[in-house]
């Protein structure tokens, strides 16, 4: 039994060290990209929150104005709603 490694395997445990760091250096930047993509998603979802909030108030607006009407919204059509 020899005492030192070969260089073979000496090169060939580097090579794995080596690849286990950029996989190391990968992972974090993916995290990274995660954290920033759900801080956006969070935004996106306060914003979608109050977006249906105003819909709805401008929905009580017009049904308070109009009564319980169908709008054509292409046109601003008001015709009286079958129900």
């Amino acid at each position: 039994m020899e005492n030192k490694l070969q260089p073979e395997e000496i090169a060939k445990i580097k090579d794995f060290r080596q690849t286990t760091d950029q996989l190391i250096i990968s992972f974090g930047e993916i995290e990274f990209e995660m954290q920033v993509l759900n801080m956006r998603k969070e935004e996106q979802q306060k914003k979608l929150v109050l977006l249906k909030a105003n819909q709805d108030v401008y929905s009580k607006v017009l049904f308070e104005k109009y009564g319980n009407v169908r709008i054509n919204f292409e046109t601003g059509d008001i015709m009286k709603s079958e129900w």
